[in-house]
């Protein structure tokens, strides 16, 4: 049987890895991007360019020529910390995404997965620990990204309903090689905290998975995942203390760092915000959506995925080695 791996927004952090790995293993791969990123994929690949939100633009991309099966890995995405409202964030996350569920209804896709986020979630205070749920509310969600990735997240679990092989996987805080295009949050962090050897550090948290672990648990869940079904893809939980000692440690510099109050932190996050994009910054880091985050300091079980997918996890300390 001749299997075709389909994926969108394979010029990513996500998109470009899984592309990586499917490759390496000898799979065949078809690949759909913007027009400008064409050049960021490998030439292995079957290219197709668009945008998810022109429907039309998309069909080439589902044509079966004399493949006997298709897998559809939607990736595509935008993912915005930012505190203004970006009218795209909804049409891309949302709208693109009921695009290429349409198609793979139409065009009869043989499995689909949705790489959703953990961000689509409720959040629940330590020590609960939060696991796969089985809807999801925009409404009770905040954040523009927050909400479009519940909706779409829902969107796939109602095309299920209708008999899209269909599954979703949720990954926390992506870190990891890899991240040619610098669009990354959690690694424009790492990557501010290493370069100006920052001493001081926040309460809270979060928890990190590395993107080789994101890209192989994605295939895993294309293999064995059940339809209808969510897969949280964590790692593990870091303090935002320990996150900084472990960079310093890489800098070979001493981890005695100082405490920054919470309310400190929430008046400078908004300025922090302000003054990169006046820089020139499209994408901060540190914005009050993130400093929420961080504050939450949520932990999620992969119990389900381990158990079900054989899913593993590389340690969260080389993961933020190979970061840097």
């Amino acid at each position: 049987m001749k299997k075709l791996y389909m994926i969108t927004g394979a010029s990513g952090h996500v998109g470009s890895t899984l592309v990586n790995q499917l490759l390496s293993e000898g799979c065949n791969v078809r690949v759909f991007v913007l027009p400008q990123e064409r050049q960021l994929v490998p030439e292995q690949c079957e290219i197709y360019t668009g945008d998810v939100t022109d429907k039309e633009s998309l069909r080439p991309f589902f044509e079966r020529k004399d493949y006997d099966e298709l897998i559809l890995i939607h990736v595509a995405g935008i993912v915005s910390l930012s505190s203004d409202d970006n009218p795209l964030v909804w049409k891309v996350n949302y709208e693109g995404t009921r695009n290429v569920l349409d198609l793979s209804m139409e065009y009869k896709v043989e499995r689909f997965i949705y790489v959703s986020s953990v961000d689509v979630m409720v959040e629940k205070k330590y020590p609960e620990i939060m696991s796969e749920v089985d809807h999801f509310d925009p409404e009770l969600r905040e954040g523009q990204y927050a909400r479009s990735k519940a909706a779409a997240s829902q969107l796939v679990l109602d095309y299920a309903d209708k008999g899209l092989n269909a599954s979703l996987v949720q990954p926390t805080g992506i870190i990891g090689p890899g991240d040619e295009r610098s669009n990354n949050h959690a690694i424009k962090m790492i990557r501010m905290m290493y370069k100006y050897n920052l001493p001081f550090y926040v309460e809270g948290g979060y928890d990190f998975v590395d993107v080789r672990d994101v890209a192989q648990g994605i295939i895993l869940c294309a293999e064995k995942g059940r339809s209808g079904e969510c897969y949280i893809l964590s790692g593990d939980f870091i303090s935002a203390k320990q996150l900084i000692q472990c960079i310093r440690a890489y800098r070979g510099r001493s981890t005695r760092i100082m405490k920054v109050s919470e309310p400190l932190t929430r008046f400078f996050a908004p300025i922090a915000e302000k003054a990169a994009l006046l820089l020139g910054d499209k994408h901060p880091a540190l914005t009050p959506y993130a400093v929420d985050t961080v504050f939450s300091a949520c932990h999620y079980s992969h119990e389900k995925a381990s158990r079900e997918l054989g899913y593993k996890t590389h340690d969260i300390k080389e993961s933020i080695r190979d970061s840097i």
